[in-house]
């Protein structure tokens, strides 16, 4: 799919079949290969960051009901705030990893205040197909 993050979200909002579908946000820099190897330990050089519906699906599902969110102390993510993904992931305050998905695959997690708001950005390395795969989105309000 040739789009934009924006478009490729309302594409699979409106696709009811469970087929991956991904969108290919660019292979990692060798910035961002030298930082994440040397804050995390791990050589990512040759990966590429992708967005899929299990990943888009899954962060709606469990932080875009902004009632739900509020009682965790969150604020409910929108279609709008994947747009956000490629400026938290390209200037992040934090990184973070050490977590496992429920699969088992290594997750980082990047973090960054935008517009009052801190952001979590999790993506799970896929090693086989050298991918950086969205797992979740979720913001709270910065203190």
């Amino acid at each position: 799919m040739d789009t934009n993050i924006r478009d490729f979200v309302d594409q699979i909002l409106a696709d009811i079949s469970n087929k991956q579908h991904k969108l290919i946000l660019g292979k990692l820099t060798e910035t961002e290969v030298l930082e994440l190897e040397s804050q995390l330990g791990i050589d990512l050089s040759g990966y590429q960051r992708i967005l899929d519906n299990f990943g888009i699906k899954h962060s709606l599902k469990e932080h875009g009901d902004a009632k739900k969110e509020e009682l965790r102390g969150q604020i409910g993510i929108t279609n709008e705030d994947f747009e956000k993904i490629l400026e938290i992931v390209s200037d992040p305050d934090e990184i973070e990893t050490g977590e496992k998905s429920r699969l088992g695959k290594d997750l980082i997690k990047y973090s960054k205040v935008i517009e009052n708001a801190l952001f979590f950005y999790v993506e799970e390395i896929r090693t086989g197909k050298k991918e950086l795969a969205l797992q979740t989105i979720y913001k709270r309000k910065n203190r």
